[in-house]
């Protein structure tokens, strides 16, 4: 997930299909924003869910690409709730610990 620069790179597979879901990608866009406060750096995020296929729309658009989830407002939700979990037990201040490499006992 690091900054990519010009634009957010959402990765999305439901289910081992390559998919788009707006509404996903704009929450987690959120989230990231939130964190990495720069309006310069951009997020890379992959997300392979697998949920029921009742619960998928693909017939959203004729390639299939874009879905909708029955109950999606709650899926997005319990998504940007885990993914502000991991990004608040991240290390985000990017400090690297220095440390000296030799040969073992010297």
């Amino acid at each position: 997930n690091g900054g990519t620069g010009r634009k957010t790179v959402f990765i999305l597979f439901i289910n081992n299909r390559l998919v788009e879901c707006a509404a996903m990608k704009r929450a987690c866009e959120a989230v990231y924003a939130s964190v990495l406060g720069s309006k310069h750096e951009k997020p890379w995020m992959f997300v392979h869910l697998k949920v029921p296929h009742c619960t998928v729309d693909v017939n959203v658009h004729p390639t299939k690409r874009e879905v909708r989830f029955l109950f999606q407002d709650e899926i997005v939700e319990r998504l940007v709730e885990i993914l502000s979990t991991v990004l608040d037990n991240a290390n985000v201040t990017r400090i690297f610990h220095v440390g000296q490499v030799g040969p073992p006992g010297g």
